[in-house]
C-alpha cells in the first residue's frame, strides 16, 4: 500500500498544478476580457459626449435657421395681404431682404460617422439613444433638399424684381449679399399677380421647411437628453 500511495502522489501533485494552470489561464482571460469590456463601455461613453457635442452645435444653427424662415413667412404677409399704398417703402425693401434670406443646414456630423463607420453605434446598449440619433441624422439629407428648393424660389423671386432693384456697395469684398432699395419699377412689380404668387409660393416653401426643421430639432433634442441621462 505504501509503495502504491507513492507512486500516486507525483500523479496527484501533477493533477493539482495542471488545474492550477488552467484556472490561473482561465482566470487570465476574464480579467482581459473584463479590462477589454471596461475599455469599451470608457470607449462608448467619451463617444456619447463628443455626440452630444456634436448634437448640440447642429440643433444651435438649425434653431438659428428656424428663426430665419419664420421671418420670411412673416415678411410674405406683407405682400400678400396688404395693396401698394398701403405698404411704406421702407416695409417693403425689410420685407424683401427677410424674403431672399435663405440658409442651408449644416450638421456637425463627424462622431456619428465614426460611430458607423466602426460599427460602434451597434455596441450602444441604449437603443433609445441609437434610434433618437440615427433618426436625426437621416433626416437631415432632405432638410437640405428642401433649403435647396426653398433657395431655387428665392432666385426666382430676385431675378423677377431684378430691374426693380437698385443695389448698393457692389463694389465691397463681402460674403453678405449686398444691401439694396426699391425704386419706382419695383413697387409697380411687387403689385404684379404673377410676382404676388412668387412671394405666395416662396412663403410655402419656406413654411414647409420650418415645420421639417422642427422635427429634426425636436428628434435632435430626444438624444441629447437620452445620452445626458446615460452619462449620468
Amino acid at each position: 500500500m505504501r509503495a502504491t500511495d507513492s507512486k500516486d502522489i507525483p500523479w496527484k501533485r501533477i493533477a493539482i498544478e495542471a488545474t492550477a494552470i488552467v484556472a490561473s489561464i482561465l482566470l487570465a482571460f476574464a480579467i482581459d476580457a473584463w479590462w477589454e469590456e471596461s475599455q469599451n463601455q470608457q470607449d462608448i461613453r467619451l463617444s456619447l459626449a463628443r455626440l452630444s457635442d456634436n448634437l448640440k452645435t447642429t440643433l444651435l444653427d438649425l434653431q438659428t435657421d428656424v428663426e430665419t424662415l419664420e421671418h420670411s413667412w412673416v415678411a410674405a404677409q406683407i405682400f400678400i395681404n396688404s395693396g401698394q399704398s398701403e405698404r411704406s417703402q421702407d416695409s417693403a425693401e425689410t420685407a424683401l431682404t427677410e424674403l431672399f434670406k435663405t440658409r442651408t443646414p449644416t450638421a456637425e456630423s463627424a462622431e456619428y460617422r465614426s460611430l458607423t463607420s466602426t460599427g460602434m453605434l451597434r455596441d450602444i446598449s441604449n437603443p433609445e439613444i441609437v434610434t433618437a440619433v440615427t433618426e436625426a441624422y437621416e433626416m437631415l439629407p432632405y432638410l437640405q433638399h428642401l433649403s435647396g428648393t426653398s433657395s431655387r424660389e428665392v432666385q426666382d423671386l430676385r431675378a423677377m424684381i431684378a430691374t426693380g432693384l437698385d443695389y448698393q456697395h457692389l463694389g465691397d469684398f463681402d460674403l453678405q449679399p449686398p444691401t439694396f432699395t426699391l425704386n419706382e419699377e419695383g413697387q409697380e412689380l411687387l403689385a404684379r399677380a404673377d410676382i404676388r404668387g412668387k412671394i405666395v409660393r416662396v412663403a410655402q416653401n419656406k413654411s414647409l421647411q420650418a415645420s421639417y426643421y422642427r422635427r429634426v430639432i425636436s428628434r435632435i433634442e430626444e438624444a441629447i437628453e437620452a445620452i445626458e441621462i446615460e452619462l449620468n
